[in-house]
């Protein structure tokens, strides 16, 4: 309810109204509860009341009348007014919390402080990034790691954009770096740009001295993201060089139209060509191949490797509009820097096996495993492939392949593989670096020698017809409406002939138009459905006993759907994508910090994996973001408690009763078996109480002291002004004391 003023005739008069909804209108409307009479019949009193700037006392005169008849408010209102100090101090002590009050500023997470202990002890990165800044930098204000360590984690407890970093750098149980300001948290992108390749590294090196690993497969793959952006860098850097040379000419008293055809003549042009090379480093924001179909905007390309246990080893970021083939060579350059390794299986998906690109791997003494297309292969290839002879049975259990050496006799209807020596050529650029009179380089063609590995498999094959089925369905509905075709050649467009097709000829675009089917590519399809082939070449000088197996070769290529996995959690729950940052700079720490985040989440998976906890990866993120504790705002410092929000899904389960089920017709048996799956499920403990155990910290109870809180959590040691933000009602009463 609410005292308003209406006017009437010039008149003012006070009401007491309640907002309320009439069926049949979508707006709401005011029901008079009361009317006062004249506004200036009234007592001073309460016209101070209401034309006062402070709200507190209308609405507790408004609190006050909603609890008495509508008769006895002329008399109540009086009274009231008359004494407003008794009206006052009644209304606080009516709406005063009778439990314990918690705001929202006192609402602290504890879900990051999973990651402290792998981020300092496993992955060492702690010691790390202190050594850097105290090799690299004068600041002794703010700890680098601090800022690192935040932003990281970030990424995994409340991912958002860097200027937020700042506004809610308080909302944490243990917030070191409550001291550092917002330019600081962009200048700390600085720092991960200048060394976030040697803390990637050095992170993967204690990963694998701590487990005692090997980097025996890297998985390689690309993705990219965009920018909300209208103009790519080229762009940028072309608007910057008019500008600078419009200024500079004028300076030299050239006019508007001498400019202008200077800005459109060749020269300008040549000197625009010589300063984007010199900046080509700096050029990333491009046009290029998009995997979302985002042609019209800006992007950049991230290359990531992982092991074969799925941990990352290292990134990379690249221009946009960079051909993902040519961004394998330096990746092999960085993997021999960082880990000196040697004897490595290279492992990719077919979008990235070049010919030229399996040379150089094998030029380096290499292996690779790399998918083959079993519809662009020679016929004798083919005719080999199609051939019963020399295949062995293959046995899939779990999502795993187990090979075997019987020989496959149900051709039709059992899974089978067989191996075949292979070879690929290519024609790459010499070594003496030599050029055509043109100023090409010459080539020379050259043999990949590997071998082959051709598998079948009934549910892919009809799996294969199926979809052929339906891009036959379209090739006919675009037979029977005449649709004039394009000129590419893959798809449900290879099963559709033109006159053009069939004349040779493409003089106008009625020669375009969809004629029939051609039978001969659909026949070839039929002919290969449920086949894969796998191309593979073992390392130099690799102990035969280390060789990789032909049932691990399967394996392995199975397991490249793990970076795909990867590249999902940093586009879709890191927030790689898109990008807020514009300086290629910044661009590439954004990147570098997504994966230091990955490589967190990874430990954390893998200590989850040895503790038997079967937790799937958006439990572990919802768990960790919703790990809160809450400040008891009405206690004093010396009583001071913290209420763990985090809630069992089965703890306000309601016991069931046979009348509940009355209507569901169950019997008592059923009910009790009901209750008791509710009591195992409360029994069971919460998510974030696995994840704390499995990462070596305790589990919180309902109420924690402050003491008991830093001591579950594996921060004993830290004073409370490291722990608790300024924000919090507990970090005042200490700064007091």
């Amino acid at each position: 309810m609410n005292l308003l003023l209406k006017s009437s005739g010039g008149v003012k008069y006070l009401r007491l109204v309640q907002c309320c909804r009439v069926p049949n209108k979508s707006y709401p409307v005011h029901k008079t509860i009361k009317n006062f009479g004249r506004y200036d019949n009234l007592p001073e009193s309460l016209h101070a009341i209401m034309e006062s700037s402070d709200k507190s006392a209308k609405k507790a005169l408004e609190r006050r009348l909603e609890q008495v008849a509508p008769e006895e408010m002329d008399q109540v209102l009086l009274n009231l007014v008359s004494d407003l100090d008794a009206l006052m101090q009644a209304d606080a002590e009516a709406t005063k919390p009778k439990y314990p009050y918690f705001n929202k500023a006192e609402t602290l997470r504890y879900g990051h402080l999973v990651f402290k202990s792998i981020w300092d002890k496993d992955l060492n990165l702690r010691r790390k990034i202190e050594h850097i800044q105290d090799t690299y930098s004068q600041v002794k204000t703010w700890r680098f790691n601090d800022a690192v360590f935040y932003l990281v984690m970030r990424k995994l407890i409340d991912p958002a954009s860097y200027r937020s970093a700042h506004n809610r750098k308080g909302n944490y149980f243990y917030c070191p770096w409550q001291d550092i300001n917002q330019d600081n948290f962009y200048r700390v992108l600085d720092v991960v740009y200048e060394h976030g390749q040697s803390l990637i590294a050095h992170a993967g090196r204690s990963h694998l001295e701590r487990t005692d690993g090997k980097v025996k497969v890297a998985f390689f793959d690309c993705t990219n993201t965009w920018f909300e952006t209208p103009y790519d860098d080229a762009t940028w850097e072309l608007f910057r060089a008019k500008a600078e040379i419009r200024t500079e000419l004028l300076d030299q008293g050239k006019t508007e139209s001498e400019v202008q055809d200077y800005l459109d003549g060749i020269e300008f042009q040549e000197q625009f060509k010589e300063r984007i090379e010199a900046k080509s480093d700096q050029i990333l924001r491009m046009r290029g191949p998009s995997k979302e179909g985002r042609y019209s905007q800006p992007l950049v390309l991230v290359a990531l490797v992982i092991d074969q246990t799925g941990f990352p080893i290292d990134c990379a970021v690249f221009a946009g509009n960079q051909s993902e083939l040519k961004t394998i060579e330096p990746m092999l350059t960085s993997l021999r820097a960082k880990y000196s390794i040697d004897d490595v299986y290279f492992t990719a998906d077919r979008g990235l096996n070049s010919t030229q690109n399996l040379h150089e791997i094998v030029k380096r003494g290499h292996g690779f495993v790399v998918a083959q297309k079993v519809s662009r292969q020679t016929q004798d290839n083919r005719d080999e492939m199609t051939n019963p002879e020399g295949y062995f049975e293959l046995i899939e259990e779990g999502g795993k392949i187990r090979t075997t050496k019987i020989p496959a006799r149900d051709m039709d209807n059992c899974a089978r593989y067989k191996i075949c020596n292979f070879e690929k050529t290519c024609s790459v650029p010499r070594a003496d670096g030599s050029t055509t009179p043109s100023g090409r380089p010459r080539k020379e063609k050259v043999t990949v020698p590997c071998q082959i590995i051709y598998t079948f498999s009934p549910k892919r094959k009809a799996r294969d017809l199926a979809e052929l089925a339906q891009e036959k369905a379209r090739a006919l509905l675009a037979i029977a409406e005449g649709q004039i075709m394009g000129n590419y050649g893959s798809g449900w467009r290879a099963l559709v002939q033109t006159d053009a097709d069939l004349a040779g000829t493409k003089k106008d675009k009625e020669h375009h138009k969809a004629r029939q089917l051609n039978k001969q590519v659909l026949k070839e399809r039929e002919a290969i459905a449920g086949y894969y082939s796998i191309v593979f070449e073992h390392p130099e000088g690799v102990d035969p006993k280390d060789l990789m197996s032909e049932e691990e070769i399967l394996n392995t290529y199975h397991q490249l759907v793990g970076i795909e996995d990867c590249f999902r959690l940093m586009k879709s729950n890191f927030s790689l994508r898109p990008m807020y940052v514009r300086k290629p700079e910044r661009i590439k720490a954004h990147s570098y910090l997504c994966v230091m985040a990955l490589m967190l989440l990874k430990e954390l998976l893998f200590k989850l994996e040895a503790n038997n906890a079967d937790m799937t990866i958006p439990q572990v993120l919802d768990a960790l973001c919703e790990a809160k504790v809450a400040v008891d705002g009405t206690a004093n410092y010396q009583g001071i408690k913290f209420l763990n929000l985090t809630i069992n899904q089965g703890n306000y389960a309601p016991k069931f009763s046979n009348k509940d089920f009355k209507e569901q017709n169950l019997d008592k048996s059923d009910i009790q078996a009901l209750n008791s799956w509710i009591s195992e499920r409360m029994a069971k403990p919460d998510d974030i109480d696995v994840i704390l155990t499995a990462a070596g910290l305790q589990p919180l109870k309902k109420w924690n002291s402050l003491v008991e809180l830093k001591k579950a959590l594996g921060i004993p040691k830290t004073s409370n002004e490291r722990v608790l933000p300024p924000s919090s009602l507990i970090s005042l009463s200490l700064s007091n004391s």
